[in-house]
């Protein structure tokens, strides 16, 4: 009996202990029912929020951050525009890489949050950007519509310095505390020029040379030329004008080795001239009226004989005056063609001289050793009578 009753007990127990497993495995096969129910329920809600391909993965921000949780890159996509921001091991953004508007850009930043260069690009331009300790812009390069350009700038990011380029030449401007241009260099296809300003910009020197000038110019207060030395081809000159850039003087050197210095009216038309003349060094001064004519010439000849002409409105001799060796004459044209009277004051004697359309002496009368004298010539210039 003892022994019915252990063997009833020892199954009563096996079959209380298999009872309590089969209810643990039941606990575990619901729970695991209903984690798998949860997750295709989370499954499907994500697969409609986003409907991605499989193997990839659509967010609109994405942040990667350390083994300490900080920040270390971060993608971003707002609209049209999208931007990559690297961080340093202390959280702060070093790089930024974006497209803003349709234009692309680097930048990169120290670690006090300073820009230290930047890169952008756009449709029909491209810069870089150097900058300061402190953030300011200091230099930029760049290509604007096909123009290449290079800005230097002062620690107000004021431009200071600028260099240009286009098909035909380029250019640099430099510019003072209030951005206004003070000097500039411009470089074409037929000329180039240096060029200085006042703080208004008004010019006040420049030097330019082109394909057969080359000049100096000094402009004056009112910004007109007042001095000019130019040499074009093999002619060196020296020009001053008025308050209103009219030429009232000019000083040049011909090819011929001729001298002059030319003095003009309001009208720019030469009234006075000085000069030697290139080929036999001779010196002269020559008087023109308001049309240019020559109406009065005073020169040394070869011979050392001072001789002053006037003329008359076509230029023709009308009146010589000269000083020869042994004494003076004055010679006097009428408008008739070799017409005219002389009047000589030599050593011994003094005579007044009719000439005739030949200019040879026709008729004498003066003084000779004290004694009134008539001298008659013939048409070759002879005497054939003379009294007393």
């Amino acid at each position: 009996m003892e022994t019915q009753a252990s063997e009833s007990e020892s199954v009563i127990n096996r079959l209380l202990l298999l009872e309590r497993r089969n209810r643990q495995l039941g606990w575990v096969a619901a729970f695991l029912l209903l984690l798998v129910v949860a997750s295709g329920v989370a499954t499907g809600v994500l697969w409609r929020k986003a409907p991605s391909p499989p193997g990839e993965l659509a967010v609109r921000q994405l942040t990667l951050v350390g083994a300490d949780g900080s920040p270390r890159a971060a993608l971003t996509a707002e609209g049209e525009n999208t931007s990559l921001v690297i961080y340093d091991n202390g959280g702060k953004p070093r790089l930024l890489l974006g497209l803003n508007e349709g234009r692309s850009g680097l930048r990169l930043l120290s670690g006090r949050d300073q820009p230290q260069a930047s890169l952008s690009a756009g449709m029909d331009s491209a810069e870089v950007v150097l900058h300061d300790a402190g953030g300011k812009e200091r230099v930029s390069v760049g290509v604007v519509r096909d123009l290449p350009g290079l800005v230097l700038r002062d620690a107000a990011a004021l431009p200071r310095a600028e260099v240009s380029t286009r098909d035909d030449g380029g250019q640099v401007l430099l510019r003072d505390e209030h951005g206004k241009i003070r000097a500039g260099w411009v470089a074409g296809r037929d000329k180039t020029e240096l060029s200085f300003a006042d703080p208004e910009e008004k010019p006040l020197v420049s030097l330019s040379s082109t394909n057969e000038r080359n000049a100096l110019v000094l402009t004056g207060s009112r910004a007109v030329p007042q001095v000019q030395l130019a040499v074009s081809g093999s002619e060196p000159a020296l020009l001053l004008f008025d308050d209103l850039g009219r030429r009232r003087s000019d000083l040049r050197v011909q090819p011929d080795g001729t001298t002059g210095l030319f003095m003009m009216n309001q009208l720019e038309k030469a009234r006075l001239e000085l000069g030697i003349n290139g080929a036999d060094g001779l010196p002269l001064m020559a008087l023109r009226d308001g049309d240019q004519k020559l109406r009065g010439v005073f020169r040394l000849e070869g011979d050392g004989t001072p001789r002053f002409a006037l003329l008359n409105g076509s230029e023709s001799p009308r009146c010589i005056l000269q000083a020869v060796s042994d004494g003076s004459e004055l010679i006097l044209n009428s408008n008739r063609a070799g017409y005219g009277m002389a009047l000589s004051a030599l050593d011994d004697k003094e005579f007044l001289v009719f000439l005739d359309g030949n200019e040879n002496q026709r008729l004498g009368l003066g003084i000779v050793d004290n004694n009134p004298t008539q001298i008659f010539f013939d048409a070759q210039g002879r005497p054939i009578w003379t009294a007393p």
